[in-house]
């Protein structure tokens, strides 16, 4: 089960917060406040995904047609110029997901925001996946404007909208400012769900806002903000900003190694299979040089002639010339086929004769057991019969005579 690294970055200290969470948002490591150069050791092996202060980052929506990610990056800029105040060029634009309604979720910051960013993670070992706003962890409830309070900051976001974050204002002075803009158009909502962090400061607004909801809805953050909005992004993922020219390369390298056990067994079973084949062939080799040489030895005995080509050229032609048919000549030299292919270890021919095709073989084996698995080899595949007609014990070991003849069919 995949694990979320989150790394939670501040505005200017060296602490940064950081969280695990698994696939479905359950926590593995509850939050720790630690400094950004011991974080890299625990990140080893899981998803690591890093949330930027959103005070730095304009979140945004653009009417824009459903495109590639690259077209949409080129459009972006353009979309959006008559709204920023910054030079599109000094500018990043990382496109989101969707809403209901159609538009696109964006994100803008400065170039080079991103690149400190990510020099800082650089310097520390750090290689994320995905750099969120941190306001891209707010939930989006219909009807229902979200509040996260944390300290002197308010996050939020309106249903079907982008998120927000006022610095310095109160609960109700925000409320003041979201109910204006909807009385402008703006997304509408009837209930406010706050989390708060601590302060019982606040709970003295938040009884002054009461009144001016349909119903006001208060949770408080345990162990802080950051579990609220590293469970929203665990499923509903916000704008990226590792996109275009900041998009991770791919990580080949760390992608396989959870393959080397399986590749490593691949290789020894690879190595073996190649062994095998290898002795097999030369095991084979050897076998045919031996059939080879005996070959030669019976032609040279019976037919004066050490070179199987000439041997087989005379057979046919003294065949032909004693007026056999060349079915005969064909039942000769299967029947010499099938004895090539049935020697026992250690055995020899001592003499053969062929006549109406019935082959009588005088030979030497070591034991009678491998005169009778020669019998049995010759009769294997049904085309023949081998029948024994005596057995002699011999200095070699046993001298045998051996009938072959067609099986009937």
């Amino acid at each position: 089960m995949a694990e979320h690294f989150f790394v939670r970055l501040q505005d200017s200290s060296d602490e940064v917060a950081t969280l695990v969470l698994n696939s479905e948002g359950h926590v593995v490591e509850p939050v720790r406040r630690e400094r950004l150069v011991d974080v890299a050791a625990r990140a080893q092996g899981r998803r690591v995904i890093v949330l930027v202060p959103s005070t730095e980052v304009l979140a945004a929506r653009a009417d824009l047609p459903k495109a590639s990610q690259a077209r949409l990056r080129q459009l972006l800029p353009y979309s959006l110029e008559e709204s920023l105040a910054t030079d599109i060029e000094a500018l990043h634009f990382a496109a989101g997901s969707r809403t209901d309604s159609g538009a696109l979720l964006v994100s803008v910051v400065a170039h080079s925001r991103v690149e400190a960013w990510l020099r800082t993670l650089d310097s520390v070992g750090l290689r994320p996946t995905a750099v969120y706003s941190e306001a891209d962890g707010l939930p989006d409830t219909p009807a229902t404007l979200n509040l996260l309070v944390e300290g002197q900051r308010v996050y939020g976001r309106l249903p079907g909208a982008a998120p927000f974050v006022l610095d310095g204002m109160s609960v109700a002075e925000a409320l003041d400012v979201l109910q204006s803009q909807a009385a402008g158009g703006a997304p509408a909502f009837e209930h406010v769900l706050v989390w708060l962090e601590g302060g019982s400061e606040r709970l003295a607004e938040l009884a002054e806002i009461h009144s001016r909801v349909a119903s006001l809805d208060v949770k408080a953050l345990e162990g802080g903000a950051l579990p609220r909005l590293a469970a929203t992004l665990v499923f509903r993922p916000g704008a990226n900003l590792l996109q275009g020219k900041y998009a991770p390369k791919s990580d080949y390298t760390g992608m396989l190694r959870p393959w080397r056990f399986a590749a490593a067994l691949f290789l020894v079973w690879v190595g073996v299979a190649l062994s095998v084949q290898v002795a097999e062939y030369f095991s084979l080799r050897s076998s045919d040089a031996a059939l080879t040489a005996e070959m030669m030895t019976i032609c040279t005995q019976a037919l004066n002639s050490p070179v199987l080509a000439q041997c087989t050229t005379e057979l046919r032609g003294r065949l032909a010339a004693l007026g056999e048919q060349p079915a005969a000549s064909a039942g000769f030299l299967s029947t010499l086929a099938a004895l090539a292919g049935s020697q026992v270890d250690g055995g020899s021919i001592e003499a053969l004769s062929y006549r109406n095709r019935v082959m009588d073989l005088q030979l030497t084996v070591p034991s009678v057991m491998q005169l009778d698995t020669f019998a049995q080899r010759i009769g294997d595949d049904g085309r023949f019969v081998a029948r024994i007609q005596s057995t002699n014990p011999s200095d070699a070991g046993v001298q045998g005579r051996v009938q072959i003849a067609e099986a009937a069919p």
